[in-house]
């Protein structure tokens, strides 16, 4: 799942007149949303910023003639709890709040796709009218912050077990995703630790993709094969900027420029290249994204279990999903299972973004997968972030909120989301390895559980623990029998 901006990027393709159904309905909840938010016609009230807070943007507003804010919306507070397709019913949300604000001075900065925000540059006008909207929970500045994972590191104890000798050398992750920048400076110092490239992508007429592999192939494994698809989606806004998510994600797992280090800095990186562009509302919601076909990434995961006995991997990261499962989705994800399955019993495990829609007893699909491991994401203060998805069925949380790691071009970027958290995890994973290179994925599993630290969680008074690196690496494997506990039900179908 990519996140900063959060995207959902596995999609399941519905049936032809569910495509034309969305379509239009696309329209129709445009104007029922603007007509409630004008008449005041809501199924519930959204909580008005803190008037402190207002009070400050308002001032800053008034002192420099706009101000940069970060807007969070409530479409069900139209709509009510489920009532309708999350990317078109978010679509209207957005564009009802752009017509309300019409008459103010007020420009775009984002709207994302598959998290209820928005982010906006407004006069003061624009401010009080978001103030006063149902559909608008939270108002919040748009703050700019220097580029560091100063935060992350020491907070989930990646930099003690680095101290420790173990910062994941020797080991591989592999990372299924918009690709990764090859020439980054995060991978490149001391030599290229991408040892590996694939690429799996669909081109078709139907679904309006085109597949992001060189010379639009559908599968690669040539050296170059997972380079970030920035150029590739050159004139398309949406899609290009998905396309840094890939670089991000595994620079949060591996990264390391020297000067700024991902939580495995020394661990080597498989790259896959996952997605198709996609040219049609339909699909996306706006004019151009990209998305993943479940086909695809199961292309991707047998693609890392043929390179088990060239590279010691540890983890595959899979910061993706979409649906809403309100328990373990077994029953319905044969395929990506039983991929997953084969990886998981020959040591490698896959860790899964949990979903960025906010669930309180819910994870996204292919989290959801009793075999993977599930990552939801916690600010710096061990606080559950809001958009997490979250259930008792959840493996894990890591840090998810304003990460800054590498994007392509050589620079850094800051976003958000349980895509953020994964890589963590995934680092973490690498580290462990390292230190106790015997052990499965389910000791490691349950050593992280036992170890983890307490995060605080509004709706839930035994959440899954927040990663602590180091008490795992510290953590006495051989004499530890309690992981049986943890063991998840593995089924084997003939």
């Amino acid at each position: 799942m990519i996140n900063g901006m959060k995207y959902r990027l596995c999609i399941r393709p519905q049936t032809g007149w569910v495509r034309f159904a969305l379509w239009g309905v696309f329209f129709v909840l445009t104007a029922v949303l603007s007509a409630r938010l004008f008449w005041g016609d809501t199924a519930v009230s959204a909580q008005p910023p803190p008037q402190t807070q207002l009070n400050t943007l308002l001032t800053a507003a008034q002192e420099y003639g706009r101000v940069r804010v970060i807007v969070r919306l409530e479409p069900t507070a139209v709509f009510g709890a489920q009532s309708l397709d999350e990317g078109v019913a978010l679509d209207a949300a957005q564009t009802a709040v752009l017509i309300q604000l019409a008459d103010t001075d007020t420009r775009l900065v984002a709207d994302y796709h598959f998290i209820p925000y928005m982010a906006l540059e407004v006069d003061t006008a624009a401010l009080n009218l978001l103030a006063d909207m149902p559909l608008v929970s939270v108002i919040e500045e748009d703050v700019p912050a220097p580029p560091d994972l100063s935060s992350t590191i020491p907070l989930i104890a990646a930099d003690q077990a680095w101290q420790e000798g173990y910062t994941g050398v020797g080991q591989t992750v592999a990372i299924l995703d918009t690709g990764v920048d090859n020439t980054h400076p995060a991978f490149t110092i001391g030599g290229s630790r991408i040892v590996s490239e694939a690429c799996y992508s669909t081109t078709s007429a139907y679904y309006e993709s085109t597949s992001l592999c060189p010379n639009q192939a559908a599968a690669s494994t040539a050296p170059g094969s997972a380079d970030d698809c920035v150029a590739e989606t050159a004139g398309y806004s949406t899609a290009r900027r998905n396309c840094e998510h890939g670089t991000h994600v595994a620079g949060i797992a591996a990264g390391n420029d020297g000067q700024m280090a991902g939580v495995a800095k020394d661990a080597t990186i498989i790259s896959i290249q996952i997605y198709s562009l996609f040219t049609s509302r339909t699909w996306c919601g706006t004019a151009d994204c990209v998305l993943s076909f479940t086909s695809d990434q199961i292309s991707a995961l047998e693609r890392v279990y043929d390179l088990r006995d060239a590279y010691d991997i540890a983890a595959v990261n899979m910061s993706l999903g979409g649906g809403r499962y309100t328990d373990i989705c077994d029953s319905s994800e044969y395929g990506r299972k039983a991929a997953i399955d084969q990886l998981r019993q020959a040591g490698i495990a896959t860790i899964v973004s949990a979903g960025n829609n906010g669930y309180r007893d819910a994870l996204s699909s292919p989290a959801c997968i009793s075999t993977a491991v599930s990552v939801g994401a916690t600010d710096d203060q061990d606080n559950v972030a809001s958009f997490s998805n979250r259930a008792d069925f959840l493996d894990l949380f890591a840090p998810g909120t304003a990460v800054v790691a590498p994007i392509p071009g050589g620079g850094t970027g800051t976003k958000q989301g349980t895509s953020m958290a994964a890589p963590h995890v995934t680092g973490a994973w690498a580290i462990i390895k390292q230190a106790h290179p015997e052990a499965s994925v389910d000791q490691v599993l349950a050593v992280m559980k036992q170890n983890g630290e307490p995060v605080l969680d509004t709706y839930d008074p035994s959440p899954a623990p927040r990663l602590n690196v180091v008490q795992v690496v510290d953590a006495d494997f051989a004499n530890n029998p309690s992981y049986q506990l943890y063991l998840p039900t593995i089924i084997i179908e003939n």
